[in-house]
């Protein structure tokens, strides 16, 4: 299939790229909430109010990266991308598939993340979801802004959010 070559990224295109690299990071920094909920939620404890609200910002953040993902797609593959600069043709390579790395990573986060939270067997997507973060970069962010939360996050009191979002009930 050939793709339309264009001399630049639209702004569109631009604009959602920064969208998109917000909305990462965002989730890199408020992910282990969600953690935290359903850890909390499987021992039958209460969730505090401020961690519900990270985590249900967290799932709606992951439809959002998703809707964007699919926006992007399109935008690529109706207008175009620049041509990669001359040079190594094993340069070229890496450059295609590093892309496309990227782009399965972010359609896979919030997949994965989906299948964790609303399938009835979640251990196993939820396993897949939280390897894939430090290759999104979680490894080297999440550790030293985790260190800023409350060592006894997992304990603290609260209800569970109303606002998030209930997974079906297990069989």
């Amino acid at each position: 299939m050939q793709y339309p070559v264009s001399r630049g990224y639209s702004t569109s295109q631009i604009t959602l790229h920064w969208v998109i690299v917000a909305l990462v990071f965002f989730q890199l920094v408020f992910g282990d909430a969600m953690s935290h909920s359903l850890r909390a939620i499987g021992r039958g404890e209460a969730v505090d109010p401020s961690v519900a609200t990270q985590a249900t910002l967290h799932i709606w953040v992951g439809f959002a990266i998703l809707a964007a993902v699919a926006i992007r797609i399109v935008l690529r593959l109706t207008k175009g991308a620049p041509p990669l600069p001359d040079g190594s043709a094993i340069v070229a390579l890496l450059a295609r598939l590093t892309h496309a790395a990227f782009y399965f990573l972010l359609v896979a986060m919030p997949v994965t993340g989906i299948l964790a939270y609303w399938r009835p067997a979640r251990a196993r997507q939820a396993r897949l979801h939280r390897a894939d973060r430090p290759a999104c970069g979680g490894g080297a962010v999440a550790p030293v802004l985790a260190a800023r939360r409350p060592a006894d996050a997992d304990a603290q009191a609260g209800r569970l959010n109303s606002r998030l979002p209930s997974p079906p009930p297990r069989n």
